[in-house]
């Protein structure tokens, strides 16, 4: 299953039959089987005609709206599952310190763990004393992340990770002539914070996707 994403401006999205065609004026840019499709993203001006959006929601397919430039609008799912004990069991997690904590932990355990083995796999050519010195930061983190029993000593290492990772970030791109010198968000200031943020949009729909799947409260 795989996600159809619309960039074409002034598009629009159709059912005909079992397949969804993605057309300009009268031209078919994209012709694909609706069984093939696990949701929908679509970028600014385009189209989703009210029986294709309906035809998708039947078919448990979410279509998730971005502007122009991919930041995020909205989205449009089927109803969330009836499993009203598995959402309470969720609320009640989110309430208990000690299962929240271990969940965090988890979570910037991951995300630290990512980094530092992506930087170490760049580092194999490059050779770069600066990627060296932020490998071992993030190493000395996730230490302190499993000696952690604090959610706020757990967002203040999130951070730091996160400023270890960035701050050595320009390195890792290859000769483009595009430039990093620090993550600016809102708005991106350059090309590659505006990939970065792209990508995180595009990301975080997938997350959303996924934990409605299974009959999680997303927010």
């Amino acid at each position: 299953m795989s996600t159809l994403y619309v960039t074409q401006q002034d598009t629009v999205v159709r059912k005909m039959d079992e397949r969804l065609k993605v057309t300009q004026k009268t031209d078919t840019l994209l012709d694909v089987p609706m069984l093939k499709i696990s949701q929908v993203v679509v970028f600014g001006r385009v189209t989703v005609t009210p029986a294709t959006l309906q035809a998708l929601l039947e078919r448990q397919v979410p279509v998730c709206y971005l502007n122009a430039h991919g930041r995020y609008v909205g989205r449009i799912e089927p109803a969330l599952s009836k499993n009203a004990l598995l959402r309470s069991a969720q609320y009640r997690t989110a309430f208990a310190p000690a299962r929240a904590l271990t969940l965090a932990q988890q979570m910037v355990r991951g995300k630290l763990s990512n980094m530092r083995v992506l930087l170490q796999r760049a580092n194999r050519d490059l050779e770069e004393v600066r990627i060296v010195r932020a490998i071992a930061q993030l190493k000395e983190q996730l230490i302190s992340v499993a000696e952690s029993n604090d959610l706020d000593r757990l967002r203040g290492l999130e951070g730091a990770g996160s400023a270890a990772y960035f701050g050595v970030f320009d390195h890792l791109l290859k000769p483009s002539g595009m430039r990093f010198e620090k993550r600016v968000r809102r708005p991106p200031t350059d090309p590659v914070n505006a990939l970065l943020s792209f990508g995180y949009a595009l990301r975080a729909n997938d997350i959303h996707r996924a934990v409605n799947a299974v009959g999680f409260d997303p927010c």
